[in-house]
């Protein structure tokens, strides 16, 4: 690939300018943000133009155009911004494409009292900073928006700045709808808890090949004397039940993912002393996504 040679705006299009094509290449790609980095009057601005910027500047704008991963950038002290295209998809209309070269604190004044401080303390020379699915909420596309980032704050080396740290580089991922949609599957399942637990049967769910119990009704709990089932394996929990062929046939219906139907059959508990009880049940193979059985579904009645 050729090298880039730096640009400027005219009546509205771009003109190539001869350069110092050496010094200039790591304004190269980039897409749209390189094009526009590149096409931006950074003489007006603190920084100079780009032939003076320091190393350690021109090596992260280099990593930030060369990745298709959404990164960003602070520099200086009035924290002059930079980002990727993979970053500004997460941004809006509001702040592209003015969020280029603008400062920190003015492009962001919504949530500088949630960011600000993680600044503050890279630049200083303290430790950088890392959040997961962070709720960072921002204005978009003309409402405010609870936006989740997953996103570090660490600290570009410069020797001659203040603290030895010349900028911010920032890595992140928006996860908005990884996490809005676990908390969907978090209501979801309080919804169907809440249906079992009130439910005139009994009720488990026994997870993978050693059958451990991820949940059980109060029903459930009460026919067999009130244990604590959760996290534990049925063959312990219920080591009665293993010679009377229950186990087994949990079993089976785990490897072929084929319910099982019992219809008025003897169980004999230990209860403080043996007692049999019959039950109507149904061992119900539980699939993922894929097909593949993960869990066996128990629910039945005291016939």
């Amino acid at each position: 690939m050729q090298p880039w040679h730096p640009a400027h705006r005219e009546n509205g299009r771009i003109e190539q300018m001869p350069p110092d094509l050496d010094n200039l290449a790591f304004l190269s790609g980039g897409g749209e943000m390189g094009e526009l980095i590149r096409a931006y009057d950074w003489a007006a601005t603190p920084l100079g133009p780009p032939l003076r910027w320091p190393q350690a500047l021109k090596t992260a704008i280099r990593l930030m155009l060369s990745t298709q991963h959404p990164m960003f950038i602070w520099w200086g002290p009035q924290l002059i911004q930079f980002y990727n295209d993979a970053y500004r998809r997460s941004i809006g209309p509001e702040r592209h494409p003015s969020a280029l070269g603008q400062h920190g604190p003015e492009c962001w004044a919504e949530i500088w009292d949630l960011i600000g401080w993680q600044i503050e303390q890279v630049m200083a020379g303290g430790e950088a900073t890392w959040h997961q699915n962070q709720l960072v909420p921002i204005t978009r596309f003309g409402k405010r928006e609870d936006v989740y980032w997953t996103y570090g704050y660490s600290p570009i080396d410069e020797p001659s700045a203040p603290n030895g740290v010349g900028g911010v580089l920032v890595i992140c991922t928006e996860t908005t709808d990884q996490v809005l949609s676990e908390q969907r599957l978090r209501e979801a399942e309080r919804t169907w808890r809440s249906l079992f637990d009130q439910a005139p049967g009994f009720i488990s769910i026994l997870r993978g090949p050693e059958h451990i119990f991820e949940y059980a009704n109060q029903r459930y709990v009460e026919m067999f004397g009130g244990r604590d089932f959760i996290g534990k394996p049925i063959s312990q929990m219920l080591p009665e039940i293993e010679d009377q062929g229950f186990i087994a046939i949990l079993g089976e219906v785990y490897r072929t993912g084929r319910a099982h139907t019992g219809i008025a059959t003897p169980i004999y508990l230990e209860r403080g002393s043996a007692q049999v009880v019959y039950r109507d049940f149904v061992y119900q193979p539980i699939r993922d996504a894929h097909g593949a059985v993960t869990a066996v579904l128990v629910i039945g009645y005291d016939v």
